[in-house]
C-alpha cells in the first residue's frame, strides 16, 4: 500500500484542501486514490468532498469507506454512467453524532483509533491512499508514522519507497517556522529507528500553498502572505520543492459547498489554473515513486469481500 501523510506543523495552511484537491488531481488521472482523514481538531474532508450526512458501515474486513464519486454530491456522476467509482473516502466525521460535535480524546484512544483506521478500513484495490493530518506534532502524527515503520519492519514486501510525508505551507516565515518543526519530528523519528531506509521518514517534499491572490477585478496578482519561501526552505533542507498553489476563490466556495468534483476552474491570474499546479504535482510524485519502485505502478490491493448489503451493519462512533 503506498500511503503519503499530509503533515505541516501548523493549522491553517491548507492541508486538507491540498489534500482533496491532490486526490482529485490523480483520480481524473484515472487512479484508484483514497482519502483517509484523521484530523480530530477538525474532520472538514467530508464537507469539502460533498459527503455530509453520508454513513459508513462495518463488513468483515472493517469500515466500508463511502466513495466520494458514487455518493452525496458525486452520486449523479454515476448516474450518468461514469466508470466505476474510485475515490473512497474515510474520516471520523462520518462517525460524529453531528456535524458540531467536538472530539475529545486522550493519546491513547487517538493512538488506537489510528491503527484501526490504518489496518481495518476496506479500501479495495488502491494506487495511493492520502492521509490528512491535524496541525502540530502531537500524538496522531507519531501514532501514524510508528505504525508506518512498524509496518516496514514486519512484512519484507513494504519499505521505505511505499510510503511518505508531504510538507505544506504557506509563504510566510510565522508557517515556515513551524513546518521546519513538522520537518525535524519526521527526522529526528528516522534517527530513531532501529534501521534506516525501512524506518526512515520519507520526506517527499514541500508545497507552498496560498501563493499569490488575483483581483477579482483587474487580475493584478498580489503576495499577501509573501512568496518563495516554502521553496527556499526546501532547498536549505535538501527536499523537492513540488510547486506553489495560488488562492483561488472560486475552488475555496467549491470546498465550502462541497461541490469539488463538479465544475472547472477559472484562471487564478497568477499563472496557471490551480488545477493544473495539482495536476503538475501529482504527476510528480508519481514519477517519483515509479522510478524508486524501479518503474513499477502497480496498484497495491487490500481485502475488500464481496459483501451484499445485508451483510453490512452501521458503524457507530
Amino acid at each position: 500500500r503506498r500511503v503519503h501523510g499530509v503533515m505541516s506543523g501548523k493549522g491553517g495552511v491548507g492541508k486538507s484542501s491540498v489534500t482533496v484537491q491532490l486526490a482529485l488531481a490523480l483520480w481524473r488521472a484515472g487512479l484508484r486514490v483514497g482519502i483517509l482523514d484523521v484530523d480530530f481538531c477538525g474532520p472538514s474532508v467530508p464537507r469539502m468532498m460533498g459527503l455530509m450526512g453520508c454513513e459508513v458501515r462495518r463488513c468483515s474486513a472493517g469500515f466500508v469507506p463511502v466513495y466520494a464519486d458514487a455518493a452525496g454530491a458525486g452520486a449523479a456522476l454515476l448516474e450518468s454512467g461514469a466508470a466505476p467509482p474510485r475515490l473512497p473516502v474515510m474520516s471520523l466525521g462520518f462517525l460524529l453524532d453531528s456535524a458540531d460535535a467536538a472530539v475529545i480524546w486522550r493519546g491513547a484512544r487517538k493512538h488506537a483509533y489510528i491503527n484501526e483506521l490504518l489496518e481495518n478500513v476496506a479500501w479495495g484495490r488502491l494506487d495511493l491512499l492520502l492521509v490528512d493530518t491535524p496541525p502540530g506534532t502531537s500524538d496522531e502524527h507519531l501514532s501514524l508514522v510508528a505504525a508506518m515503520q512498524m509496518r516496514c519492519r514486519s512484512d519484507p514486501k513494504q519499505s521505505s519507497t511505499s510510503w511518505g510525508v508531504l510538507m505544506v505551507s504557506t509563504p510566510q516565515r510565522l508557517s515556515l517556522q513551524d513546518v521546519t518543526r513538522q520537518i525535524t519530528m519526521c527526522e529526528e523519528m528516522s534517527r530513531g529507528g532501529p534501521t534506516r531506509g525501512c524506518s526512515s521518514v520519507p520526506l517527499l517534499g514541500l508545497i507552498e500553498n496560498m501563493s499569490g491572490y488575483a483581483c477579482p477585478h483587474c487580475q493584478h496578482c498580489s503576495h499577501v502572505f509573501s512568496s518563495g519561501g516554502a521553496e527556499a526552505l526546501a532547498h536549505a533542507r535538501g527536499l523537492p520543492f513540488l510547486g506553489r498553489i495560488p488562492i483561488d476563490v472560486a475552488m475555496m466556495k467549491r470546498l465550502d459547498a462541497g461541490q469539488v468534483l463538479h465544475g472547472v476552474t477559472t484562471d487564478s491570474g497568477c499563472g496557471d489554473m490551480p488545477s493544473d499546479h495539482f495536476h503538475d504535482i501529482a504527476m510528480s510524485l508519481l514519477e517519483s515513486c515509479a522510478s524508486k519502485v524501479g518503474g513499477s505502478d502497480t496498484a497495491h490491493t487490500l481485502p475488500l469481500p464481496a459483501v451484499d448489503d445485508a451483510s453490512l451493519t452501521p458503524a457507530s462512533g
